[in-house]
């Protein structure tokens, strides 16, 4: 279940929800970026929805893959760590 927007009522809340409806995988979308990844992970998402964190408009402008491809795996990086 997408769960937007995850920073108004911030990690603490979809742990709640976690509780309310276990086995139900929530991914919060809205507002999460490489500071708050790991509080949503460790309450429980599944998984995050990035934007800006992800793509930068400027990079996509200047077609600058490799500033993309560098955030993505910084990202994904800050997640494994988040969820061990």
């Amino acid at each position: 279940m997408k769960i937007f927007p995850a920073t108004l009522l911030g990690p603490g809340y979809l742990r709640q929800l976690s509780i309310l409806f276990p086995g139900v995988p929530l991914i919060p979308t809205g507002g999460i970026k490489q500071d708050n990844i790991a509080d949503f992970l460790q309450a429980g998402a599944l998984a995050v929805g990035v934007g800006e964190a992800l793509v930068n408009r400027e990079a996509v402008g200047k077609g600058n893959w490799e500033e993309l491809k560098s955030r993505a795996v910084w990202l994904t990086k800050l997640a494994k760590e988040a969820k061990r």
